[in-house]
């Protein structure tokens, strides 16, 4: 069983993923083996554009934590997450100059080079480094022979260990890194490398409209400042760089920056797939930052959302998840929440997703991706996908899409055995979501409808009415839960849940109503 679920995944993942990571474990064993030589030329740090930042902080906040910035203990066994997020340096972003280089030169002396040391993998290594660049520019002034040094071996180290086995999210840092890197010590062929394969990923990871392919809110933002910041050091150094670059980086971040906005609320980014809002820059910091890069004006110019496409009422918003499981080689940030919806009243949510907790495999982390954490249905036991250990992903249903209005939103997903579509129409005041299973044989099912915790529900013979003004109607008999809402990682919060349950044979339909009350 194990087997063919391996070979599930495998079967959509790309060669290069599978042969670098034969390359990778030979990469790292030399990494351990053989000291690397220091050998650059020249080094400076790039005059970058910045947007204005506290530089007073002591502290850093990390999740529920407070650390003090002059006593990180690099030796503490932390959660990887959490240690994954002191190794990034973000936190210099709005420390002083005498604090912020203290911190870096004690996680030099604490961190030696080593393929067991999570600060010297790729990942971290590639937000560290920009961090840093970052940082000495803020500050007007070069690092010492000391950081220097250590900067370039952190290259050196990144580049041997790129993760073309990932690649996604993973990918693009790593490439956004190597690219500051190559300009900081005057590496033209690495800088030729960056150029290329930056180049390649624009034209991969982001749609038409400028969305990340990867469809989670959060990660969408990030991507989108690592285009910025790519953006950014192109412009300030006086190199010619190929036209269709800069176009297609102009292409990204045009309409890049307005799905920030999109998948925004007054509560932050949309709990869609894995969202991780740790030291991820809220929607008016990343607009700011474009404005100041003169990528957008003030008003950016509309764009159509097939992926999660919403209308609007007089009173009411909704949005519908229709997204597929992307991307298809890498599907790790993906959940089970095709056609899953998302219901404002005049900006308050009503209807949300659960969220995720943590990326360690847990319970949690099963429920955040499971069908049932999300508002679709689920059919018998089955699953939209074969979500297994913490990323990965065998078997999975597809979208097949359908209408997107201004009034009517459809959609289909199927699966090898059944077919859901999900029908949102608006009717004058009401909300009308037409559900229609086909499945052959005998079958049960399973609605879900998460209510965001901030409501008070009150129970009716039809349904529910939430803070006394909107009335939702069901057409089957419904029991409500108490279930586990994830407003950002290691928290927990409760939400009341909506479970509507039967049977069927073939086909069914299910119609809900949601209106305002007078």
């Amino acid at each position: 069983m194990k087997l063919i679920r391996y070979i599930r995944t495998i079967r959509h993942m790309k060669m290069i993923q599978v042969v670098w990571r034969l390359v990778l474990k030979f990469n790292r064993l030399k990494l351990f083996l053989f000291p690397q030589k220091i050998l650059y030329k020249s080094f400076h740090i790039p005059k970058l554009i910045l947007i204005n930042n506290n530089h007073n902080s002591i502290n850093c906040k990390l999740f529920d934590m407070t650390i003090k910035l002059d006593e990180i203990d690099w030796e503490k066994n932390r959660d990887k997450l959490i240690n994954y997020h002191l190794h990034y340096f973000d936190f210099l972003n709005n420390c002083n100059n005498q604090i912020g280089e203290q911190a870096i030169k004690k996680w030099i002396v604490n961190n030696s080079p080593s393929v067991n040391n999570d600060g010297w993998e790729p990942y971290p290594l590639s937000l560290r480094i920009v961090n840093w660049i970052f940082f000495f520019s803020r500050h007007g002034r070069k690092p010492d022979k000391e950081i220097i040094k250590s900067l370039y071996l952190q290259g050196q180290w990144l580049f041997k260990q790129r993760e073309l086995h990932l690649q996604a999210n993973h990918l693009l840092k790593n490439i956004v890194s190597l690219l500051f890197w190559g300009y900081c010590f005057d590496d033209k062929k690495i800088i030729k490398w960056s150029l290329k394969n930056l180049y390649r990923q624009l034209q991969e990871q982001f749609t038409k409209s400028g969305l990340h392919y990867e469809f989670s809110s959060t990660y969408h933002a990030i991507s989108v400042i690592d285009i910025l910041n790519s953006y950014n050091l192109i412009q300030s150094e006086d190199v010619k760089i190929d036209k269709k670059l800069i176009i297609g980086i102009e292409n990204v971040l045009k309409n890049g920056v307005k799905w920030v906005e999109k998948l925004s609320d007054e509560y932050g980014y949309l709990p869609i797939g894995d969202v991780n809002y740790e030291g991820c820059p809220n929607a008016d910091q990343i607009k700011l930052y474009a404005q100041k890069l003169g990528v957008i004006k003030n008003e950016m110019m509309d764009i159509e959302f097939p992926t999660f496409p919403f209308f609007k009422n007089e009173h009411f918003k909704i949005m519908l998840v229709n997204s597929s499981f992307s991307p298809n080689y890498n599907s790790a940030h993906s959940h089970q929440d095709k056609l899953s919806i998302l219901l404002w009243y005049k900006d308050k949510p009503i209807f949300t997703d659960t969220g995720n907790y943590s990326y360690k495999f847990s319970s949690e982390r099963l429920y955040s991706r499971d069908v049932e954490a999300h508002n679709t249905i689920q059919i018998d036991q089955f699953h939209q996908a074969e979500l297994w250990d913490v990323f990965r992903v065998g078997y999975r249903g597809e979208i097949e899409k359908g209408k997107i209005g201004n009034k009517e939103i459809y959609s289909t997903f199927i699966h090898k055995k059944y077919r859901h579509q999900r029908r949102i129409k608006s009717v004058g005041r009401k909300i009308i979501i037409v559900d229609i299973i086909i499945a052959q044989g005998h079958h049960s099912f399973k609605q879900f409808f998460h209510i965001h915790p901030d409501n008070s529900i009150k129970k009716t013979t039809k349904g529910l009415i939430v803070n006394d003004v909107v009335n939702i109607k069901f057409q089957n008999d419904y029991q409500l839960k108490k279930t586990e809402f994830y407003p950002k990682m290691y928290k927990k919060d409760v939400q009341n849940t909506v479970i509507i349950s039967g049977k069927f044979k073939n086909k069914m339909e299910i119609v809900t109503e949601i209106y305002d009350i007078l």
